[in-house]
């Protein structure tokens, strides 16, 4: 945490330095005033500045006294900037900053309490607590004004902002904006005759006080809503409004309630007043109302709010002038994932997890758990590389029985991410057999066809029966089921099948050898 103060705000040849050390991957950071000449950081008041590495925690800060009497240099003219000192004492003027690690950061500026929210003082508290006086700008713009215009000034009531932001969120701001009026003063006016005694000229946005030549613009009433709850990047002072304000200013010096007498006396001052007018407010500033110069920052960069931004000399980008502004960045980071490797991984093995979307310097916890939710293993502290991985080894016991196992990352954020992988155990041979059904022992053989035992002899030469049937081939009985050999008393009986098939045979040569003796017996 820094506060600086300035006597006078003059351009650097440098640009805005960095936060912090650069090392932090988040950051934030409240500045009440902070002035740029040509891009050029030139100013720095109140800052108040948190990282998560450099200066974690909370930080806060009053205003320094010692800026009660800056300036900001534009071109060679020299524009001051008052702070008052009742304001200040008030506690409208402060800073907060807090980073409590790299996924959070939270800023406020100005009106702002000790904790960060804009304060409940600030309600209601109308009077001045900055102004810029702008008279040496009308001669940088054009010296013939001055005559008719020699004193501008712009008066801000209570401001504040606060922004925060979580990773993965997109950054929350409010602001605030108590008031903000022109003050002008013309000589031409000032010196007409007869006009001290008049009352004031009121209209919507600007009142004119005749006898001192005094012309007040209440710039919250150039908006529909006023100054506060507007959207991002509301501009005041656009060549619309400047008209308007024109416009009004004419319409009160020529109006039916003065009177004739002293329309006569007004009467020739009113259009070198206009044109005067119109020309200096055209080109001397720019108000922006809740200031975001980036309202959708990419992962890793910075949001800024400020509740004002005054640009000086607009049209040649002289100075910019951004009050109550709070910045705040948060660590990018992707999405959480691990990855388990081998898979399947044998009992025995070891499996690689691996771990992205970490952010660096913030370690993770991976566990590993087998289908019932047993722990079998916890690595805590993984710390992550530069580029958000990280990587853990499981040894799988040569013990541990087969199935699905998870490896499940939780990171800083209390994201999870798993992956699974299935150990199998070698060698086992997977589930044992039934053993199969037991074999019905095959059809046992039919013995083959008996031979038909030739034709008989026709009477002349007696047969010789032929040649006796061989009885065909025995059956095998087939071939054993492999449920264990079958050995019932079908296996003898197929085995025996031959000599019963040769018996007809026997007989039919027995009949034929008796044949043959009755032949032989007639013959005798």
């Amino acid at each position: 945490m820094s506060a600086l103060a300035a006597g006078a705000l003059v351009a650097g040849v440098s640009s805005a330095p960095a936060l912090a050390d650069g090392e932090d991957n988040a950051e934030a950071r409240a500045q009440l005033v902070q002035a740029y000449l040509f891009a050029d950081e030139v100013a720095s008041a109140v800052t108040v500045e948190s990282g998560d590495r450099t200066d974690a925690g909370e930080e806060f800060a009053n205003l320094d006294a010692e800026l009660l009497g800056a300036s900001v240099i534009v071109g060679g003219t020299v524009v001051p900037l008052s702070i008052d000192s009742a304001a200040a004492s008030a506690g409208l003027l402060n800073g907060y900053s807090n980073v409590p690690g790299p996924f959070r950061a939270a800023a406020a500026s100005g009106a702002v309490t000790d904790e960060g929210f804009i304060g409940d003082r600030a309600d209601g508290y109308g009077a001045e607590t900055a102004s810029l006086d702008l008279d040496g700008l009308i001669h940088e713009i054009d010296p013939t004004l001055t005559p008719v215009i020699d004193e501008i000034e712009l008066s801000l009531g209570v401001l504040a902002s606060a922004a925060s932001q979580t990773t993965g969120e997109v950054p929350v701001s409010e602001y605030l904006v108590g008031g903000a009026e022109l003050r002008l003063h013309s000589p031409l006016i000032d010196s007409l005759p007869g006009l001290a005694l008049l009352p004031s000229l009121d209209g919507n946005a600007v009142t004119i006080e005749l006898g001192r030549g005094l012309i007040t613009v209440d710039l919250a009433q150039l908006i529909d809503g006023g100054l506060n709850d507007q959207p991002a990047n509301t501009t005041l002072l656009t060549p619309a409004q400047v008209h308007q304000i024109v416009t009004e200013i004419t319409d009160l010096l020529t109006g039916e309630a003065l009177g004739s007498l002293v329309k006569a006396v007004i009467r020739p001052v009113v259009r070198p007043l206009a044109e005067a007018l119109e020309a200096l407010l055209s080109q001397l500033m720019t108000l922006t109302v809740n200031s975001q110069p980036n309202t959708s920052p990419a992962p890793g960069q910075a949001f800024t709010v400020r509740a004002l931004e005054v640009r000086l000399l607009p049209n040649v980008e002289a100075a910019s002038v951004p009050l109550a502004e709070s910045m705040v960045r948060v660590a990018p980071i992707g999405a959480l994932g691990i990855v388990a490797e081998p898979d399947p991984v044998n009992a025995g093995g070891e499996v690689v997890g691996t771990v992205s979307g970490l952010l660096p310097g913030y370690p993770a916890t991976v566990t590993v758990t087998d289908a019932a939710g047993t722990v079998l293993g916890v690595f805590e502290g993984v710390v992550p590389t530069d580029s958000g991985t990280a990587e853990v080894t499981w040894d799988v016991p040569a013990d541990q029985p087969g199935g699905v196992v998870r490896l499940e990352a939780v990171d800083t954020l209390e994201r999870t991410a798993s992956d699974t992988v299935t150990v199998i155990v070698p060698g086992d041979g997977g589930e044992p057999g039934d053993g199969g059904e037991p074999g019905d022992g095959g059809e046992p053989g039919d013995g083959g066809e008996p031979g038909d035992g030739g034709e008989p002899g026709d009477g002349g030469e007696p047969g010789d029966g032929g040649e006796p049937g061989d009885g065909g081939e025995p059956g095998d009985g087939g071939e054993p089921g492999d449920g264990g050999s079958y050995t019932g008393d079908r296996a003898s009986l197929a085995y025996t099948g031959g000599s019963l098939a040769a018996l007809p045979i026997a007989l039919l040569l027995l009949a034929g050898g008796g044949l043959m003796m009755r032949a032989a017996s007639r013959s005798a």
